[in-house]
């Protein structure tokens, strides 16, 4: 007789985490300084057409990410995929609480501050989509390894997506002043900190089995 052990608590969390992880990377210290340039290029769009449209580029950039790392999760076997998930969330999740440097995006953020006023509003959400890989990298690498577990293409799609808003929504609403109230060094570590060890422990989860991100 075969004894079916399943773990103690299973939970789809996928729309939270995702929504988390988009917070966090609202929160990545070396963004928060960039928070009122970017915002400027923004709130001078005149006419809530704009802004949507604005929007949707942002939120597009990080969608197309996810269809293509679920896309990737397919030709892996989903036990090699956990465990590769785990490990990588571990690995970024220290990654960010050392805030440690994997990507610069320095001259491709210099075009968007200096031309961003003269690029159509699909255009700029795009391009300020992409300013925020670098400093995100980390945070966005542990949900595209998240997404590419799911192996479902519109379920990568979707947990990018909401991974967008979690960024998005705090953006619109007090991007341009956030920097002033948490601009301090102390403020900077506890983000880093709270971040890099929830995605940490995230990671453990996700490798004993207790966090399930498949439908």
């Amino acid at each position: 007789m075969s004894l079916d052990v399943k773990p103690l608590v299973v939970v789809d969390v996928g729309f939270w985490m995702a929504l988390f992880y988009g917070l966090l990377a609202f929160f990545t210290p070396c963004m928060l300084v960039l928070l009122p340039f970017l915002f400027s290029l923004v709130s001078a769009r005149k006419g809530f057409f704009n802004v949507f449209l604005f929007s949707m580029g942002f939120v597009l950039t990080f969608t197309v990410m996810g269809v293509f790392s679920s896309e990737i999760g397919t030709f892996i076997p989903g036990l090699i995929m956990k465990v590769v998930t785990g490990v990588l969330v571990i690995f970024f999740g220290l990654i960010y609480m050392l805030n440690v440097t994997v990507a610069k995006g320095g001259r491709f953020l210099r075009f968007v501050l200096e031309k961003g006023e003269k690029l159509p509003s699909v255009i700029l959400g795009i391009a300020i989509g992409l300013v925020w890989i670098p400093c995100s990298t980390p945070v966005l690498a542990s949900i595209l390894s998240i997404a590419a577990q799911t192996s479902q293409k519109l379920r990568g799609a979707f947990l990018l997506f909401v991974y967008s808003l979690g960024i998005l929504i705090p953006f619109l609403t007090v991007g341009g002043t956030l920097d002033r109230w948490l601009s301090s060094e102390i403020w900077k570590r506890v983000f880093r900190f709270v971040g890099g060890l929830s995605m940490v422990v995230m990671g453990i989860f996700i490798l004993t089995g207790c966090l399930n991100f498949s439908p």
